[in-house]
This record gives C-alpha cells, sequence and structure tokens, in this order.
C-alpha cells in the first residue's frame, strides 16, 4: 500500500487502515524525519528497510518503541556496490516477481510533463518546495531512431 505522507499522519494512517496491527514491510526512500513514524507504523518484528535518504540521514529513534516491537532496521545503498552486484540483484528480482504482474500493482501518477531539457529550473524548485516527493517528467517528442514516440507506457496516468 502507498500512502500520501502529505495528506495523512503517516504512521496514524498505517495504524488504521491495518486494524492496528502495523505495516509488515516498511520500505523507507525519505529517510532521517520518517524515522519515529516508521518505528510507529511498523507491526511487531516488521522490517524496516532504509533504501534512501530524500530527506536526511539522522532521524530520531523511539528504543521503548523499537524493543517492544522487536523492530529490525537495516539500511542499504548501491552507491557502494559493484556492477556484478547490481547485477546479481536484478537477476534475483527478476526471478522472483512477476514484472508483467507488478506493473499493474503499482501505477505513477504524472503531475506535469515539459519538453526535453525544459523543466529544470521549475523542476528542481517543485521538488525543493514540495518536500521531494517528485520532479516533473521531461516529455519524450521522438525517438533516436527516428520513429514517431508512443503514448505513455500502460499504467501511467496523467493529471495535466
Amino acid at each position: 500500500m502507498l500512502i500520501s505522507a502529505s495528506e495523512h499522519d503517516f504512521a496514524d494512517r498505517v495504524q488504521e487502515v491495518t486494524g492496528g496491527l502495523g505495516a509488515d514491510v516498511i520500505v523507507d526512500h525519505v529517510g532521517g524525519p520518517y524515522l519515529l513514524a516508521n518505528i510507529r507504523a511498523a507491526a511487531v518484528r516488521g522490517p524496516i528497510v532504509g533504501v534512501g535518504r530524500l530527506r536526511g540521514a539522522e532521524g530520531d529513534m523511539d528504543m521503548e518503541e523499537l524493543a517492544r516491537k522487536r523492530l529490525e532496521i537495516t539500511g542499504t545503498t548501491f552507491r557502494t556496490r559493484t556492477p556484478d552486484e547490481k547485477a546479481e540483484v536484478v537477476r534475483a528480482l527478476r526471478a522472483g516477481i512477476d514484472l508483467n504482474s507488478a506493473a499493474d500493482a503499482f501505477r505513477p501518477v504524472i503531475d506535469r510533463t515539459c519538453p526535453p531539457l525544459g523543466c529544470r529550473p521549475s523542476g528542481s524548485a517543485a521538488k525543493r518546495s514540495d518536500g521531494a516527493t517528485g520532479g516533473p517528467l521531461p516529455g519524450i517528442e521522438g525517438r533516436a531512431d527516428g520513429r514517431e514516440a508512443g503514448p505513455l507506457p500502460s499504467g501511467l496516468s496523467s493529471r495535466a
């Protein structure tokens, strides 16, 4: 499940939709400011995996809640992995995930598009002002092979 933290208190919403059980697994791309909320939102023995630090690398932690829930927090990064290690992760994911079915489960919302190379200044400003929740998607006016660019891939929608 994906929860918009800009519309809800993240941990409260997780507890609400899970009937107070909490999330089985939390994959955090935000980092520091969400550490306390992640602990509150996690189920007993629910792992928390930090894969990004978009809003910072440091955060407060409730050690009592961490111990009560017997949580495990793991951090990872691809920055320090070798190309062979990255390729192994891709192989393992492909073997364990039906990518066609998974694509139906996640449908990103595209807020706006702009011409290639045309959205840098406003895109960066929008990204900073809305808490690093994303930026504009550069439009594709043509393909490198000269063929006409097609519509957005299946599953992508536009609010523009």
